[in-house]
């Protein structure tokens, strides 16, 4: 049987994720991947500007892979990105469709038509009268999806759809908890919180048996551990890069750093979480007084953001919750040519998630 392919893209402020896929029901096939780093003034905040310059450093990766798939699968983050949840009568999608275009101004506060509005049934609600739909609501600046289009003209490529990361990062993590459930039932019962740290953001998403419940978008990023090791050490930006990706770690109190330089890493970074933990934890109490109940079981990290030693300790004391990076995905499948992507895949799962269809 032929699987068709995907090809799914992730741009960031740092690398440009671009992945070729072919998904087989809840699993994927890797058939190539590259991550290149994204040309300087060419996102900020999701919208793309420079796309000529963009467009050609994309296009030089695909021809190094040798990546000849035009269909394109993009996933897009900003905090201009609206999103809204919504509990509406069950109804067919073309009368529901016609219902969220008449009600969507009184949902976002915002000039809708400057807007492109889109929608996902989240669960059916059982009620005495029938039933309705919870759905979460998505407004994405027309000035955002230009941007993808004209890329994907540049580079020559079909667009299939178009996904923002809390859907792509919540399909992916579900995926996996389904996959280890086969195994592990529990799991499927937990509820779960997400935390993708990139370079300029952290989006946190959670997850309550397998059902999506609330996603936030924090301006926060890796990035913030950069400029404060750079501040405390008197380093340009990026010599405190490079030390941040060589030997960023938190050192834990009962242990001794084995240099100076050290202790001013993990100080840096201990210091720059404070804001992030307050934040995170805003959000979670936010979800807990949602309803009676509201409880979140464990925190899963994800992106380059969460590479730091000894980040995993530190945040399972703030948060009193067990914490760790998901391990090895179960939900994909590469080749031994392709052992090394094992070492990368914790960057891609914007990229898998937005080829899932679920």
């Amino acid at each position: 049987m032929i699987f068709p392919q995907f090809l799914a893209l992730d741009i960031g402020a740092f690398n440009t994720k671009i992945i070729q896929v072919a998904p087989m029901g809840s699993k994927m096939n890797i058939k190539a991947y590259t991550m290149v780093p994204t040309p300087p003034n060419v996102i900020e905040d999701g919208k793309l500007s420079n796309i000529d310059v963009l467009a050609q450093s994309i296009n030089l990766a695909l021809q190094e892979k040798k990546i000849k798939e035009k269909n394109v699968v993009f996933t897009i983050s900003g905090t201009s990105i609206i999103t809204r949840e919504v509990v509406l009568p069950k109804a067919g999608s073309k009368e529901l469709k016609s219902i969220i275009e008449m009600e969507s101004a009184q949902y976002f506060p915002v000039n809708i038509d400057s807007y492109v509005l889109d929608y996902k049934i989240l669960e059916e609600i059982k009620i005495d009268k029938g039933a309705q739909y919870r759905i979460l609501l998505v407004a994405v600046p027309v000035a955002i999806i230009e941007g993808y289009m004209e890329l994907a003209s540049l580079c020559g490529l079909n667009i299939f759809s178009i996904d923002f990361v809390g859907n792509s990062i919540v399909k992916f993590v579900t995926a996996e908890m389904k996959e280890v459930g086969k195994k592990d039932k529990e799991i499927l019962d937990k509820t779960v919180a997400i935390l993708d740290m990139g370079y300029k953001t952290t989006t946190v998403s959670i997850i309550s048996k397998g059902s999506f419940q609330f996603n936030r978008i924090l301006f926060y990023g890796s990035q913030d551990f950069t400029n404060m090791i750079a501040n405390n050490l008197g380093l340009t930006f990026e010599e405190a890069e490079k030390l941040k990706i060589n030997k960023a770690a938190i050192i834990s109190s009962d242990d001794e750093p084995d240099s100076q330089e050290a202790a001013v890493i993990s100080e840096s970074i201990r210091a720059t979480l404070l804001t992030f933990i307050d934040d995170v934890s805003r959000f979670f109490d936010f979800y807990n007084s949602r309803s009676t109940g509201n409880h979140i079981d464990q925190i899963y990290l994800m992106g380059g953001g969460c590479q730091v030693q000894g980040l995993e300790s530190y945040l399972q004391f703030a948060f009193n919750t067990p914490v760790e990076r998901i391990p090895e995905f179960k939900t994909t499948h590469y080749s031994k040519k392709m052992e090394d992507f094992k070492h990368s895949q914790i960057y891609f799962a914007n990229c898998l998630g937005a080829v899932l269809t679920k």
